[in-house]
């Protein structure tokens, strides 16, 4: 990372140079830290752990779900167990991270009583800080209009949905970030089945598969997703949305105004559930425009 032994390329400046370098250490020094916590050597696993919580100022939850592992074997509790606390009151944790925190908290407690309470206190700060900046990254934009085709040939047409929250998802069957983040999609679609003010819709898109529908077809089928999917065979709602990479995300209130766009997937379920909840209960907030 910091003496290069080969030379920069001429497409790439060298502050673009440097930060490729930083983020292929990451990768490797992680995995590497795990791969040493799986073969027992904590000491060296720990080095290499730490050297990455330095190099991402603890901001990465799959990074911090390596050094949680470590940390409980290499350090005291006292001390790693305050480093995964901060964690979790920044909202950088990983489903390892709370469990982690879980048997340290059996450990001293002799039981699970009250580890949900103690839980809950820590992501309070995380909370209210996710709050704050959703407030400040909330949008007044008018939704384009748009009429698609659901897999069963039915036409969706969004005017028909004004009066509803709408969360508009862009996906495509072969886009990894999009499928990894389908299974906290599913929890938000529980969640908010028996709301009769709250509409999901999945538009497929960027397809190059021949038969289009039979493709995002199967894959909810095999999947056993309950989504309601949209064929956006042209790609001509993806253009009107401007999106750039997918997955990417809208919440449109009652009046047809996008109020919060969302790009791209953390790898947290927790979180994208905890934020889109949050930016659907904000958006239904919003006063319904009065027509005369």
């Amino acid at each position: 990372m910091n003496k290069p032994s080969g030379t920069k390329p001429a497409w790439v400046t060298t502050k673009e140079w440097e930060r490729n370098r930083k983020f292929t250490y990451q990768q490797y020094g992680d995995t590497y830290a795990m791969v040493l916590y799986r073969m027992g050597d904590y000491k060296n696993a720990y080095k290499y752990a730490k050297e990455i919580q330095k190099l991402t100022e603890g901001k990465d939850p799959d990074y911090n779900n390596t050094y949680a592992l470590v940390a409980e074997k290499a350090l005291p509790v006292k001390q790693y167990k305050k480093e995964l606390e901060v964690f979790v009151k920044e909202g950088k944790t990983s489903p390892d991270v709370k469990e982690v925190l879980k048997r340290t908290y059996v450990a001293q407690k002799g039981s699970e009583e009250g580890f949900e309470g103690y839980i809950t206190d820590l992501e309070k700060a995380s909370y209210y800080k996710m709050l704050e900046e959703l407030r400040k990254s909330m949008l007044s934009e008018t939704s384009p209009s748009f009429a698609l085709l659901d897999l069963n040939g039915q036409p969706v047409n969004i005017q028909d949905l004004r009066g509803k929250v709408v969360v508009v998802d862009f996906w495509a069957t072969w886009c990894g970030p999009c499928k990894a983040s389908f299974p906290a999609m599913q929890k938000m679609l529980t969640k908010y089945k028996e709301d009769p003010n709250v509409r999901f819709v999945f538009i497929d898109t960027w397809e190059n598969a021949e038969d289009k529908k039979k493709n995002a077809s199967d894959f909810i089928t095999t999947s056993k997703y309950t989504f309601h999917v949209l064929l956006d065979d042209e790609n001509k709602v993806v253009e009107q949305f401007k999106v750039d990479g997918i997955p990417t995300k809208f919440v449109i209130d009652k009046n047809g105004i996008i109020r919060f766009k969302s790009v791209g997937y953390g790898g947290n379920d927790d979180k994208l559930v905890s934020e889109l909840t949050a930016m659907i209960d904000m958006a239904a907030a919003q006063p319904v425009a009065k027509t005369f």
